[in-house]
């Protein structure tokens, strides 16, 4: 990494670039849903393909201990920033017709379906893993 200054600089720079896919890419898949936008997003996110395919999968689940304990308040940022992302796009998508609670519920999602992915990696049990990932996608989808 020595075009960086620091492994901070790094993880920060490959964190805006996952972010950056990854808005992308959820913008296309609400976009093309339309109505089951909401749907659209959450079901490939808590999916056996995402789970098993972490290095491709979602910077938030993979990095958010290692960001908490860093200490460096840029990546910290950046990451606020993803989450916020994440938060809108799902607030966007809501059914609800109110926009507090439609934010509400949306933040209520994103924390559950982050921690619901880095469960169901953690289990060694794959039908425990499996049904972390379905309860969580039928609870937010319902």
């Amino acid at each position: 990494y020595g075009a960086f200054e620091s492994k901070s600089d790094l993880a920060r720079e490959a964190y805006e670039l996952a972010r950056t896919r990854a808005r992308e890419v959820w913008r296309k898949r609400a976009s093309a849903a339309e109505a089951r936008a909401l749907e659209a997003l959450v079901a490939p996110y808590l999916s056996a393909q995402h789970r098993d395919n972490p290095g491709a999968g979602c910077a938030h689940a993979a990095l958010a201990s290692d960001v908490a304990r860093s200490g460096d308040p840029k990546l910290r940022s950046a990451f606020t920033a993803g989450i916020r992302d994440m938060i809108e796009a799902l607030t966007q998508a809501g059914a609800q017709h109110r926009a507090k609670a439609r934010r509400r519920r949306a933040i209520a999602q994103v924390s559950a379906m982050v921690g619901a992915l880095v469960v169901a990696r953690a289990v060694d049990d794959d039908a425990l893993s499996n049904e972390i990932l379905d309860a969580t996608r039928h609870e937010i989808c319902a």
